[in-house]
């Protein structure tokens, strides 16, 4: 993945390479190493999640969800003093929390990463990686129960809009249909075309004419299918390697 490659790139950098002076060793430790590692332990943190997460009931995953994120709450009281002190944007501790030297406090908390060697991190730096990956978890989770709530429709405080071409958009429309994978197979190809419209907010005006561009096509006729399957597959491959 991306960032763990990134991190990997910094880390050797840091090690072989002198910062030029404080100012810049702080921005690395307080803004960029956090930023990087945020992301990787937030993907982290939500396979986890969606690993554990139970499947038998609504009832059952809310209240793991709601666990979930009272752990996060948790840990930013455990740690409020470093939390509020960012939050306020302040930096007259910057010189304690993010240079490299011995820190009792720092090395006592948890959660961290292989990334602690103390030659490339502050100890706090990782604190605040966490703070970055928890929040941005708290606000999956939140979304996610929203939509539970609202009988499984997402609710992600915008809408979708369909950015692909339409032909793109009616592939995937008869594919649905082929599939019979809505309403058990009984959703004509109208009704998914008339729902798939309302959920990207787009108008399809002809199509069965489009569909039959696609019946015409030369070479591949399932080009939106394909590059799915492919990012899917690529996607599955990066998780893996984390």
């Amino acid at each position: 993945p991306i960032c763990r490659e990134t991190l990997e790139k910094l880390q050797t950098h840091v090690l072989t390479h002198d910062f030029p002076n404080q100012t810049e060793e702080i921005y690395f430790f307080k803004f960029l190493k956090p930023t990087v590692v945020g992301k990787l332990l937030m993907y982290l943190y939500l396979a986890e999640v969606e690993l554990n997460k139970p499947m038998e009931n609504t009832t059952a995953q809310k209240a793991y969800l709601r666990g979930t994120i009272q752990t996060c709450q948790n840990y930013f009281k455990e740690n409020q003093s470093l939390y509020r002190y960012l939050k306020r944007k302040r930096n007259d501790r910057d010189s304690e929390y993010f240079l490299r030297k011995a820190s009792v406090l720092a090395w006592e908390k948890k959660a961290f990463t292989s990334y602690t060697d103390p030659l490339f991190s502050t100890g706090y730096d990782t604190i605040t990686a966490t703070f970055i990956a928890y929040n941005s978890l708290v606000d999956r989770i939140q979304h996610e129960l929203q939509g539970i709530e609202r009988g499984g429709v997402p609710a992600y405080g915008m809408e979708l809009i369909w950015t692909a071409s339409k032909v793109d958009l009616v592939e995937l429309i008869y594919a649905l249909h082929a599939a019979e994978v809505c309403n058990n197979g009984q959703a004509t190809i109208k009704q998914i075309a008339t729902s798939i419209q309302h959920v990207f907010n787009i108008t399809i005006r002809d199509y069965y004419r489009t569909y039959l561009e696609i019946q015409d096509r030369k070479n591949s006729r399932t080009k939106l299918l394909d590059t799915l399957k492919e990012s899917l597959i690529e996607r599955i491959e990066e998780m893996e390697k984390l």
